[in-house]
């Protein structure tokens, strides 16, 4: 293991506890200006992807409409691995949620997160989309 390694897996850990700590300005900080995350799964036949967030500004705003969703998030059984290159780090884990109704929303994921220069660059997140279609957010 190198220090990059060591360093991109303490960035993307910060990023998901971010996340369940419902601190998206503390995300915003990892986050570099021309940031992407892309959810590629649609759900249904299109290859296209089911959204996209360019820029800081969009992805903070998707993070918040997450955030805004769900009164906990957390990720259990979580897979961390960080590839050869040192750039990419691939989370797959159970996300086990509850949203501010009260309902339970339990999917896998499997995010990529792309770090350079010290920032995350790009993010794809896959999950089920049926699991969340079934959820009833829109």
């Amino acid at each position: 293991m190198t220090d990059q390694h060591d360093s991109i897996l303490a960035l993307a850990k910060s990023y998901f506890a971010m996340w369940s700590n419902s601190d998206f300005e503390g995300a915003r900080a990892l986050l570099a200006d021309d940031v992407s995350i892309v959810l590629p799964n649609s759900g249904g036949s299109s290859p296209e992807p089911a959204f996209v967030f360019n820029g800081v500004e969009s992805a903070v705003g998707y993070l918040q409409f997450a955030m805004s969703i769900f009164t906990s998030i957390t990720f259990d059984d979580e897979q961390w691995f960080v590839s050869d290159d040192d750039r990419t780090v691939h989370l797959h884990a159970r996300g086990d949620m509850t949203t501010r109704d009260g309902k339970p929303y339990t999917n896998v994921y499997v995010f990529r997160i792309t770090v350079d220069d010290g920032k995350i660059t790009h993010v794809d997140e896959y999950t089920n989309p049926i699991i969340w279609q079934d959820l009833g957010v829109s």
